[in-house]
C-alpha cells in the first residue's frame, strides 16, 4: 500500500475523522487561541472531506461493468456521496458545538 491508499483509506474513508475528531481538535486550537471562526469549523472540515471524496470517486465513475444495470451508477454513487457530505457536516457542527460549550463551562 502506498502512502496516497493509506490516506485516502484511513483518512477521507470513514466518516469519523472529519465528522469529530478534526472538528474537535480545531475547536480547542481556535477557543485557547480566542479566534472566533469557531463557526466555520464545521463548513471547512466537511468542504474538504467531500472535495477529496468526490475526487476518490471520479475513478470509479469512468469504469464499467460488464452488468448491464436498469439505473445509472454514476448518480448513484455522486447521490450517495452527497449524502455523506450532509452526514458529515452534521457530525462535524454538532462536535463543534459540543465541544465549544464543554470549554466555556470549564474556562
Amino acid at each position: 500500500m502506498g502512502l496516497f491508499d493509506i490516506i485516502s483509506y484511513y483518512l477521507f474513508t470513514p466518516l469519523w475523522p472529519f465528522g469529530i475528531v478534526i472538528p474537535i481538535i480545531t475547536t480547542i486550537a481556535m477557543f485557547y487561541r480566542r479566534v472566533e471562526l469557531i463557526k466555520f469549523i464545521p463548513i471547512i472540515c466537511t468542504a474538504i472531506w467531500g472535495l477529496v471524496r468526490i475526487i476518490l470517486t471520479f475513478p470509479l465513475l469512468g469504469k464499467r461493468t460488464p452488468e448491464a444495470y436498469d439505473f445509472p451508477l454514476e448518480q448513484l454513487l455522486l447521490i450517495g456521496t452527497m449524502g455523506l457530505i450532509l452526514i458529515v457536516l452534521f457530525l462535524s457542527a454538532a462536535s463543534t458545538w459540543i465541544t465549544y460549550k464543554i470549554l466555556k463551562k470549564l474556562n
